[in-house]
């Protein structure tokens, strides 16, 4: 059962359920406000993708944890969850051990947005950072991934309008 202190406690060398690959894109990038989630159960072949596009005005690390979000959101109780992201920012400040600081209200938001959500449903997640290219959602955004489009899902239905924030959406 996660910490009730810090949900976000690691479950080292467990057999996971998922792995999950992250990734956003804000107003600093050239992507725009974009979040993105490769679901895999070997962590090589994506079984579900999904995709969010978000105000332009998102930044980037709004952009990450929402990718976050977006990739917890339908996840089973009691699920084991390895989530790899190339965001060292996130990983850290969502260390279950000695967090990095957040010093923004908006993010101190977002990364309460996380703990609620994997202790609300219960999850065991494992946060690992993992090289940009090593990325699976990172190459979906930059349309490098390439799968079988008849064996994935791609859940891309909740465009978000632009102008609407987004944590509006949240």
């Amino acid at each position: 059962m996660p910490d009730r202190d810090n949900p976000a406690k690691t479950c080292l060398k467990m057999d996971y359920d998922s792995i999950i690959y992250t990734d956003g894109g804000g107003k600093s990038s050239c992507v725009g406000g974009k979040a993105c989630a490769v679901i895999t159960e070997d962590g090589t072949t994506p079984v579900e993708i999904l995709y969010r596009e978000y105000s332009d005005e998102m930044t980037c690390n709004e952009a990450e944890y929402t990718a976050v979000l977006l990739a917890l959101e339908e996840r089973l109780y009691n699920e084991k969850i390895l989530l790899r992201t190339d965001s060292n920012l996130v990983v850290k400040q969502l260390a279950p051990v000695n967090p990095w600081r957040i010093n923004f209200d908006h993010l101190r938001l977002l990364n309460s947005l996380v703990l609620d959500v994997i202790r609300n449903i219960g999850l065991l997640v494992e946060f690992e950072h993992v090289p940009r290219d090593d990325n699976l959602a990172g190459r979906y955004i930059e349309g490098r991934l390439i799968y079988d489009r008849n064996k994935v899902r791609i859940d891309a239905s909740k465009i978000i309008k632009k102008g609407e924030t987004a944590l509006a959406q949240l």
